[in-house]
């Protein structure tokens, strides 16, 4: 079997035990909704009304950094109660009830509750900021219920649209980000040949997430301590991952930093110790790591 498609049947693997416990947190889930500690201090500010519901609103943004898509949905949903006005509330729950590369499908309850959060986003889009209303309409292209059999022409709609914001706010780090894993979401785990050639695609996923983070990588590292970029740096370490020849030490080690922080426990540890290309002995990701 060739590597690529080994990497995959693993993804597909991940992802069942994913959408178990997804299904299981969300949607009608009754429990209180606590606010986490050690989630990392990343923070978008949205238009609401109420403090509580920016708090929960961030939370939900750090979980879905972290693909915690469930307990995610459940913290921007207890956003939308504390202010059932606020768009980008009903934004994120349908955001994150959508496709991801561990997870390239959406399944029906979630397709039902996408469908209904977004229409209430988009009745509310009116008191919304410019970029937050770019982003409901650029969601909107791919929203579906129910889904169809294949979702390809959606989410290639989705991605035009995320191009069409990302060029409109190309200082918005959020955006780059939202924009590089709706590309990466059109090829889950296959951004690269097994020749090790970029699939069509990647160059401007790298492009995009190596604009996010300045385009300098020990740059990117200081900023890890002090101001992350979490999702930019999370989507990176898949996608150099697939192919070793990609990775260089100080961006492993700027991903490894956010990793070790705890801010993402839906992810493994940075990795082994082993040789590299030219044989001397560095960090490299688990050959098993995933998103």
């Amino acid at each position: 079997m060739k590597p690529y498609r080994s990497l995959l049947l693993s993804a597909l693997a991940i992802a069942i035990g994913l959408a178990f416990t997804f299904a299981q947190a969300s949607p009608g889930a009754t429990m209180p909704v606590p606010l986490l500690e050690g989630l990392g201090p990343y923070a978008r500010k949205i238009t609401t009304s109420s403090p509580e519901a920016q708090r929960y609103f961030n939370q939900g943004l750090n979980l879905l950094f972290g693909f915690n898509h469930g307990m995610a949905i459940r913290s921007f949903e207890e956003a939308a109660r504390l202010d059932p006005e606020c768009a980008m509330a009903h934004w994120a729950i349908a955001l994150a009830c959508g496709p991801h590369i561990n997870l390239p499908l959406v399944l029906p309850p979630h397709a039902e509750q996408a469908w209904k959060e977004l229409t209430l986003a988009r009745q509310h889009a009116a008191k919304a900021t410019p970029v937050e209303q770019a982003l409901i309409t650029a969601l909107a292209a791919c929203d579906a219920n129910p889904q169809p059999e294949n979702r390809a022409p959606l989410d290639e709609a989705y991605a035009e649209a995320m191009r069409e914001v990302w060029q409109a706010y190309p200082k918005d780090a959020d955006v780059g980000a939202f924009f590089a894993e709706a590309l990466m979401d059109l090829r889950p785990w296959d951004q690269w040949t097994p020749e090790g050639k970029p699939q069509p695609g990647t160059e401007e996923v790298l492009a995009t997430l190596d604009a996010v983070l300045g385009g300098d990588r020990k740059g990117a590292i200081e900023r890890v301590k002090f101001c992350p970029l979490p999702f930019a740096l999370r989507l990176a370490l898949p996608i150099v991952h697939e192919d070793g020849r990609k990775l260089r030490l100080e961006f492993e080690r700027a991903v490894s930093h956010v990793i070790n922080r705890g801010n993402y426990r839906a992810c493994q540890p940075a990795g082994q110790r082993g040789p590299d290309r030219a044989g001397s002995d560095r960090s490299v990701p688990a050959k098993k790591a995933h998103v």
